[in-house]
């Protein structure tokens, strides 16, 4: 789950930005080799089911000050490209594409079996 995710967010900021990202497994999201992103993930299954799944990003998007130690493993699109991003856009286009590529994964949703 945790690498659908990641790509996810990795085309969220390709559509938006043409900025590549890449993914570093299990879920690190890298740009120019420093870490811009992380993904934590809680998923609960009953039967085979998923109850819920808990999403955790963190993104360093307009952060400009880092720690000196920080600065050597860590940036943000604003680092590394001087311009200001907008979040609630990446928010939108992260939910868009993560619930397309969910949207025919049957095991992911808890599907009640009521009649009509």
């Amino acid at each position: 789950m945790t690498i659908k995710i990641a790509e996810a967010m990795k085309e969220s900021i390709k559509e938006l930005y043409k900025i590549q990202l890449q993914i570093k497994q299990p879920n690190d999201l890298l740009l120019n080799n420093k870490k811009i992103a992380g993904i934590l993930t809680q998923t609960s299954t009953y039967q085979n089911k998923v109850q819920y799944i808990l999403i955790g990003i963190g993104m360093n998007i307009n952060e400009t000050e880092f720690s000196e130690s920080t600065k050597k493993i860590a940036t943000s699109l604003k680092n590394e490209y001087k311009s200001t991003f907008s979040k609630e856009d990446i928010i939108i286009k992260f939910i868009q594409i993560l619930e397309e590529k969910l949207k025919n994964e049957e095991y992911i949703f808890n599907k009640s079996d009521q009649s009509d």
